[in-house]
């Protein structure tokens, strides 16, 4: 497996302070200090196939967690935040001023698309219930340590990979 990555602070990058500057950017609230806000990453298997990944914490919208999967004979598309379950109209955001939509949402003017039980769409909920029956059972996790090594090694070299500029291979 290999992995090519980039990452960047683009709420203080030149561009964004020049947006600033001329009354843009107001919508977005969050000022992370030392730290990357967007990366994109793309990932090589030994089959040939490529995965990318594209991640923000400064976008607009609320927060987008979304994965589609193009393959031979079909397309799956996975949107785990933003789904379509619930969708509200409102031409101000007063109207649902008392309610909680989602994390990260700027405003809820205009349509939005509330989680209507977002532990459970974001899957906290199974996690835990996995976690706590693996304990039970005297079993491994769905998703146990065998993944989460495979998830920090892509994780570190996507960032050696970002730091480099270069391609960089998984053992």
């Amino acid at each position: 497996m290999s992995v090519l990555a980039d990452t960047a602070d683009l709420i203080h990058s030149q561009a964004s302070e020049r947006a600033r500057e001329a009354g843009a950017n107001r919508w977005i609230s969050a000022d992370p200090i030392d730290v990357e806000n967007w990366a994109n990453l793309v990932i090589g298997f030994e089959d040939g196939s490529r995965g990318t990944v594209v991640v923000s914490d400064v976008g607009l919208g609320g927060l987008n967690t979304r994965v589609t999967a193009f393959m031979t004979d079909c397309v799956i598309k996975a949107n785990m935040t933003a789904n379509n379950t619930i969708e509200t109209y409102a031409p101000d955001a007063s109207v649902f001023s008392d309610e909680y939509f989602t994390e990260k949402l700027e405003t809820k003017a205009g349509w939005n698309r509330p989680s209507c039980d977002e532990d459970w769409f974001r899957g906290f909920a199974q996690e835990i219930q996995d976690f706590i029956g693996a304990i039970r059972d005297g079993r491994e996790p769905r998703s146990g340590i065998n993944l989460a090594v495979d998830c920090v090694n892509v994780i570190y070299a996507a960032y050696e990979a970002a730091e480099k500029g270069s391609r960089v291979t998984i053992p």
